[in-house]
């Protein structure tokens, strides 16, 4: 895959990721609910990761109030991450 590679991604969950203090790239334009990032090969594989752990059981959501929104922005992420790998392998 070439890098710097731009996608719109869902925007709660890469603002979610950007204030963790994660590898994240850098932001083109947000776009309502979504956001358009460039992301070189380190933010894409933290994001990718990241994304898979928190929609897909990695999470303990007891106590959080917004785990439904926040996971499946998560799984809208990593789906769209994966088929963009998968497009480029």
């Amino acid at each position: 895959m070439n890098y710097p590679i731009v996608v719109k991604l869902p925007r709660l969950f890469y603002i979610d990721h950007r204030d963790r203090d994660l590898p994240s790239g850098e932001i083109v334009r947000v776009i309502g609910n979504r956001i358009e990032v460039a992301l070189d090969e380190e933010a894409f594989e933290d994001l990718i990761s990241d994304a898979k752990h928190y929609g897909f059981g990695g999470m303990d959501w007891d106590g959080y109030g917004s785990e439904g929104s926040l996971e499946k922005s998560a799984k809208r992420t990593y789906e769209i991450l994966t088929k963009i790998e998968r497009e480029n392998a």
